[in-house]
């Protein structure tokens, strides 16, 4: 298809900013995930839009951060890198 759908960031309307998104995952309850990278952070999408999911106070090593996430792959889990691999399951 030549037209798309913007559901985040610039040109989506009612979401977030997104600064350097660098990955993105589609899970089977078809929630989106995005590592919103220079903005140290993971966001997902929901029945009110998009919020923060991890990473929501800024970039730095305390136990509620991130610091430049690059990438996500997600089966029943999800698993992210920065400097290392973290691993976090999700019950929603």
């Amino acid at each position: 298809q030549l037209n798309g759908i913007t559901l985040a960031g610039n040109g989506a309307i009612n979401t977030i900013t997104l600064n350097c998104p660098s990955g993105i995952v589609l899970d089977a309850d078809n929630y989106l995930f995005i590592v919103d990278s220079s903005n140290h952070r993971i966001v997902r999408s929901g029945p009110n839009g998009f919020r923060c999911l991890v990473g929501c106070y800024g970039g730095g090593s305390a136990s509620n951060q991130l610091l430049n996430p690059q990438t996500i792959i997600g089966f029943r889990s999800l698993f992210w890198q920065q400097i290392h691999v973290v691993r976090m399951t999700i019950v929603v």
